[in-house]
Order: C-alpha cells, then sequence, then structure tokens
C-alpha cells in the first residue's frame, strides 16, 4: 500500500490511474492479465520515477505468472536497464530464462545476484539447477555446497546435489544426501520418493512406509507414494492425475509417468518403463525435476538394450 501511495503522489500521474496502479501493483488477488492491463494501462503515463520503472517489472511478473516467458524477460530487462542491480529484477529474469531453456543468460542473472548478495544462499540453488539442467555437474555441485556450507539446514540444496551424485551414478553420495533433504524436510514427499528410488537401486532397505506416516496422504503426490507402497496400481495413479486445471494436469501427469516407469525398472518392465519415460520426457513442464530425470533415464535405457 505505501509503494501504491508514493506512486499516485508523483508529478504526471493522472487521478483516473488509480484504478490502473491498483491492479498494476496487485492490491488485491487479481487474475495476472488483468494486473497486465493495469500494468500497461499506469505506462501509459510516462516517466523516469521508480514507480514507472517499476510497473515494468510488476507486468513482467505478471507475464511471468501466465508463463508468457518472453515477455516477462522483456519486462523485467526494460526495469533493469534503470535498475541493474536490483536483484529482485534479476531473480525474475533468470527465472524466466531458466523456463525458456536458456540456460547461459540465467546463469548470468544468477551470478550477479551472487555478487551484490554473496551470503544469500537462493541464488546459488537457482544456479545449481542452471548448471545441472545445462550439465554442467561440477558447478552444480559446487553451487549446492556452497549453498549448504552458508545454510546446512536448507534441504533443498541437499536434494539439488543429490540429484546430481544419481546423474553421475555415485549413488551412495546420493543417498546420504537425500537421507539429509528427509531428515530437514520430513514432510517432502519428493525426497522421500527418491530416497526410496535411490535405496532399492543401492539394495538397501525401503524406509517409505515409515516416511510416509509424516506425509500429507490427502493430497499429491500420495498416490504415487501409494504407488511404492503396493496400495495402488499404477492406472489408478494416472487416474489420480486427473485435474480440471489443464496445467495442474500436466504436472501431475507429467510426475505419474515418470515414478510409474521408475517403478516399472524396479520390476525389471524396461519396455513400460521406456513407454512411460518417453510421455515424461516429451510432455513434462520444462523445469520439472521429472522430466529432465527421464531424459537421463531413456540415455541409460537405449545404451545398455
Amino acid at each position: 500500500m505505501a509503494v501504491l501511495a508514493t506512486s499516485l503522489s508523483l508529478p504526471g500521474v493522472r487521478a483516473n490511474s488509480t484504478e490502473d496502479w491498483a491492479k498494476c501493483l496487485s492490491i488485491e488477488k487479481i487474475p495476472p492479465s488483468e494486473r497486465i492491463s493495469g500494468c500497461t494501462a499506469a505506462l501509459a503515463s510516462r516517466s523516469d520515477s521508480w514507480a514507472y520503472s517499476r510497473a515494468y517489472y510488476l507486468r513482467g511478473q505478471a507475464h511471468f505468472d501466465e508463463q508468457n516467458f518472453e515477455a516477462a524477460v522483456a519486462d523485467v530487462s526494460q526495469f533493469l536497464h534503470s535498475y541493474p542491480n536490483n536483484v529482485q529484477g534479476l531473480q525474475v529474469r533468470a527465472a524466466a530464462y531458466f523456463r525458456q531453456r536458456n540456460f547461459d543468460p540465467a546463469i548470468a542473472d544468477y551470478t550477479r545476484v551472487i555478487e551484490i548478495e554473496p551470503k544469500g544462499s537462493f541464488a546459488y540453488i537457482y544456479r545449481g539447477d542452471a548448471y545441472r539442467a545445462k550439465g554442467e555437474l561440477d558447478h552444480g555441485i559446487a553451487d549446492y555446497s556452497k549453498a549448504i556450507e552458508i545454510n546446512p539446514t536448507f534441504a533443498f540444496a541437499y536434494f539439488g546435489r543429490a540429484m546430481i551424485h544419481w546423474q553421475r551414478g555415485s549413488l551412495s553420495q546420493s543417498l546420504a544426501d537425500f537421507d539429509e533433504a528427509g531428515r530437514l524436510n520430513p514432510k517432502s514427499a519428493y525426497a522421500a520418493l527418491w530416497r526410496d528410488i535411490i535405496a532399492r537401486r543401492s539394495d538397501q532397505p525401503s524406509r517409505l512406509a515409515d516416511v510416509a506416516t509424516h506425509l500429507d496422504m490427502t493430497k499429491w503426490p500420495a498416490p504415487i507414494v501409494n504407488l511404492f507402497l503396493g496400495t495402488l496400481t499404477s492406472q489408478q495413479v494416472l487416474d489420480a492425475a486427473d485435474d480440471s486445471n489443464p496445467e495442474k494436469k500436466r504436472s501431475k501427469v507429467c510426475e505419474a509417468n515418470f515414478y510409474v516407469a521408475e517403478l516399472a525398472l524396479q520390476r525389471g518392465a524396461r519396455d513400460d518403463a521406456r513407454r512411460s519415460l518417453e510421455l515424461a520426457a516429451a510432455d513434462c513442464p520444462k523445469p520439472f525435476v521429472e522430466g529432465w530425470a527421464a531424459a537421463i533415464e531413456l540415455k541409460t535405457l537405449r545404451a545398455s538394450p
């Protein structure tokens, strides 16, 4: 509210722009499309002030929420032209680049954030994600490890590092990091599922039944957990992935296909696993770790027919 008051008191802001600024600044929870229209109308009154530059940033955020990442990059870049060291702007643009799988500029933006805030762990995590997705695994490990050094209780840093250890075939190191991720965040179903996958490949006992007592088994991805526990079939999990929201359905189906494939691999059903992995690799939203992991699993399957 304070930002709105400041912007409305600036010279050149028309009285009838109050509603536009309210939409742009998301005073109320409104859809991204309305926020975009509000920011666009507010920007019609040109100025070099912080408030007007911020309208580009806010419209960029709204484009990001609509998953129009190209438009998000364009608007946030306009904002960063005036405020090149704004951490929030750099983070939003980096995230948009990452969603486009445009990893080099994402890494550059996260690197700038780290230069500005060297003691912050979040930028190391996200840059590690970009390095991992790009295939620069040493850099990814280094960033996750730095994030852990800064904040040893950050479960997601252990999760990210565990994923790279898995990709490299370092299963004991992967299992150790997944154990720590689960210990720090015992309510993470994904850490529990991955820990189970790595444990079974390492001929270690499953702890999933015990871990499941700490999980919310009333919501997704509980059906996948139940699949691994043997209380649901693959088809039942795919049926449970149905959702009236198309984006949520796509995400759930992506995850369902990947974890169904992992269970098929455990059972030696390579053809079934391959079919499900191909679906996950093709259809998962770009930032989803399951899509990235599916591509790795397919490469391994093809290398050992």
